[in-house]
Parts: structure tokens; sequence; C-alpha cells
């Protein structure tokens, strides 16, 4: 399980130099072992209440509540890496 989540976050950190505006949002759906998460980047122009409250909608898009937000460290362009989750 931490091999699989030590790859997506790698995915993460790799974004193209594309993804790296402050005004950057992106976020990947996926599931693993039945937990619906999602893994992404923001910029600067983001806070982090602002990225939950998008991971909410996601969630409740699916019927699912939400989980909880992880900052888990900046990627080479300076966006900030988080993974969120639905419960």
């Amino acid at each position: 399980m931490k091999s699989i989540f030590f790859v997506a976050v790698l995915t993460i950190l790799a974004l193209p130099a594309s993804a790296s505006g402050p005004d950057t949002l992106k976020m990947k759906f996926k599931v693993e072992d039945g937990i619906h998460k999602m893994l992404g980047v923001f910029g600067s122009d983001w806070a982090p209440g602002q990225v939950q409250s998008e991971a909410a909608k996601n969630c409740a898009e699916i019927g699912k509540p939400f989980g909880g937000l992880q900052v888990l460290g900046r990627n080479a362009q300076g966006l900030t890496v988080f993974e969120a989750r639905c419960k």
C-alpha cells in the first residue's frame, strides 16, 4: 500500500510545467482499495480551505462525505502537492 501511495505522489510531483502557475488547481480522482481519493497540486492563489471545498464538492458528486485534505509538500514547480479523501 505504501509503495502505491509513493508512486502516486511521484506521479503528481512529475506533472508537466504547464501546470505551474499560481492559479493552478489540478486533481486526479482515483479509487484504491475501495478508498476514493484525489491527488493533486495547487498554486499560491489557492488557500488550503478553498482546495478542501473543491475536493468536498467532488466527493458530494459521487454521494460520499468529505474525509479530509492532507498537504504533502511542494513539487519542483513550487506547487503544493496534496491528497484528499472521501469517506
